[in-house]
């Protein structure tokens, strides 16, 4: 709304509107031991959680998943045979626990990561090599972790090397030992996480919830124009999600995503659907909405095959139309036909183009993603200032669908950054055409500047008028006609 009005908005509530409506998150207590080796390599951990969750749980989780997803998810990126942890849920008189970015794994990150840190200190060696050398390697992936979490995919120790890289690690170290001219410590640290997402029915059915939402589904629909209509049960709320879905069926179908239209948030028209959570849309929608759109090309290519006269097997559905060994038919001319001239349809084959699909991931218990983070600060021995010298990412970020849709998940970097924060991944970069969403968005944001403009150029004037008025002022009191430029 701020951004509508070009104008700063705040929102005011007293206590008694916060308490009712609120919830909280994050009040977690940590107590947790690890054994190692003199080599630090970790034997075991021992960990033991509690969470403040507050007077009563919301529904359908309840106020028992935070202290569970904590306990899960301490031994994060790390392969140690021995693990033990006992989590308890207290109620206090506190607003409820209610859904937040991580559900425990901030906490769970941040202990094992002082864990690593705390090791390496008490056998003396650098924590990057123990960080390293307690991690799941590559070659052991699929692996399951000492909590019963199976990581499908992953290069930990690459992100660790990668993020040292980039910081230039020796250099720091090589400060440190030389000092600052100002007396301020030199620290750098990392941390390393996996995050659970594309949660699937086994993942669910194994908290015990009384929900399990384990798929999502898309409802796909060509129109007689040849454009084409994608409703999610999801819900877009500022990660682009229009301009990503519009894009897969774009790459099955051909059809340019200016001629896609994404509805979304409208439990009345769209499909059944979970809706947006869990950092679960683009692998849940996103795989509903591909398996849709290869149902309808199964059957454009058996409505293509039949108006070019060859067999199935020949056809291709590329670029937006089905490709024959003696000529094409768009999808236009095609919908043209399932919609208006049934008569040119095949035998069995029934009008319209309008598919419903559903899609549950194949690894039912969640895909992971991961990174490291690095960071560089300057500390003041004597006032404990800190400032931040350096700071970089190292993150698989899988299948980039969309490039400029992972770009634009960095707000704070600047263009010279590019080269400083770099991705890990193995997706292919894929060309990107401008949506209706794009153009809609470039709309507003044109009637904001103008907007901007126009108040701009009214406040210049008026201190235009001041500044004048003011020189006249002072001309005359001095005695001298004044006459403003362009005056006549």
């Amino acid at each position: 709304m701020a951004l509508e009005l070009d104008h700063p908005i705040r929102w005011v509530e007293d206590r008694n509107e916060h308490l009712l409506t609120c919830g909280h998150t994050r009040d977690q207590y940590h107590k947790v031991t690890a054994y190692a080796d003199r080599q630090g390599r970790i034997l075991g951990v021992d960990a033991e959680v509690t969470a403040d969750v507050g007077a009563y749980g919301l529904w359908p989780q309840g106020p028992y998943q935070e202290a569970n997803m904590a306990a899960r998810c301490i031994p994060g990126p790390y392969s140690f045979p021995n693990y033990r942890a006992r989590f308890s849920t207290v109620a206090t008189n506190k607003t409820p626990v209610a859904p937040y970015r991580g559900v425990g794994r901030p906490a769970a990150c941040f202990a094992m990561e002082r864990i690593i840190d705390e090791v390496a200190r008490a056998v003396g060696r650098d924590p990057v090599e123990v960080r390293i050398e307690n991690m799941i390697r590559s070659d052991q992936m699929p692996f399951v972790s000492a909590s019963g979490l199976t990581y499908d995919s992953g290069d930990y120790p690459g992100a660790v090397r990668l993020c040292a890289e980039m910081l230039d690690l020796p250099a720091i170290r090589a400060r440190q030992q030389r000092g600052e001219p100002d007396g301020r410590l030199i620290g750098v640290g990392f941390g390393s996480f996996t995050e659970q997402t594309g949660h699937g029915a086994a993942e669910f059915a194994a908290r015990g919830a009384s929900l399990i939402p384990g798929f999502e589904s898309c409802t796909a629909r060509i129109l007689a124009d040849g454009s084409m209509v994608l409703m999610v049960g999801i819900q877009s709320h500022g990660q682009g999600l229009e301009t990503a879905l519009s894009q897969i069926a774009y790459h099955e179908l051909g059809i340019e995503p200016d001629r896609i239209a994404v509805r979304h948030g409208d439990t009345e028209s769209t499909a059944f659907g979970f809706g947006t959570f869990a950092s679960r849309s683009m692998v849940m929608s996103g795989g509903a909405v591909a398996r849709a759109s290869r149902m309808l090309r199964d059957k454009l290519c058996r409505i293509g095959a039949h108006l070019l006269q060859c067999d199935v097997g020949e056809v291709r559905c590329d670029g937006g139309s089905v490709h024959g060994p003696q000529g094409s038919v768009t999808i236009a001319e095609i919908a043209k036909v399932a919609h208006l001239r049934m008569d040119g349809l095949p035998p069995g084959v029934e009008p319209l183009l309008d598919v419903t699909a559903t899609y549950e991931p194949g690894v039912s218990t969640g895909v992971y993603s991961y990174a490291t983070h690095g960071a560089v600060v300057a500390v003041d021995p004597e006032t404990g200032a800190i400032e931040l010298l350096d700071f970089v990412v190292a993150e698989d970020c899988g299948t980039m669908i969309n490039p400029m849709l992972v770009e634009g998940h960095r707000p704070s970097a600047q263009p010279g950054d590019r080269d400083r924060i770099r991705r890990q991944g193995h997706g292919r970069r894929r060309r990107r055409r401008p949506t209706s969403g794009d153009r809609q968005r470039g709309a507003r944001r044109a009637r904001r500047d103008r907007r901007r403009g126009q108040r701009n150029a009214a406040d210049a004037a008026a201190r235009h008028g001041r500044d004048q008025r003011g020189k006249q002022a002072r001309f005359l009191e001095a005695g001298i006609q004044y006459r403003a430029a362009g005056d006549t």
